[in-house]
């Protein structure tokens, strides 16, 4: 349930940060939006939602199949790959943005 509802959440912020990202690139592409913005506010707050989406989508996995073959080190396992995922994500976003605090 809890899963459930932050998934909707987290829905809902992705497709407002989707369409507000996707009018501030213009004609650039992906990649040279997120390289060339002066305000790494509209891709930072994409990229945390993307991985959320999938954070919750790793958990929700790791719940089923724990329940299903009744190991409690999947779910384990799935919290796991979820906090190294975000660790790496976050340090990958704060590098990205390194260059536009000292512009």
């Amino acid at each position: 349930m809890v899963l459930g509802v932050a998934a909707i959440f987290e829905a809902v912020t992705w497709t407002i940060a989707y369409r507000e990202f996707r009018r501030a690139k213009g004609p650039l592409s992906w990649w040279a939006a997120m390289r060339t913005s002066k305000d790494p506010i509209p891709f930072t707050v994409l990229v945390e939602d993307t991985a959320a989406m999938f954070g919750l989508a790793i958990a929700l996995l790791g719940i089923a199949l724990a329940d299903a073959l009744g190991s409690p080190r999947l779910d384990a396992a799935a919290a796991r790959h979820s906090e190294v995922r975000l660790i790496f994500l976050e340090a990958q976003a704060l590098a990205a943005s390194r260059p536009l605090a000292t512009q």
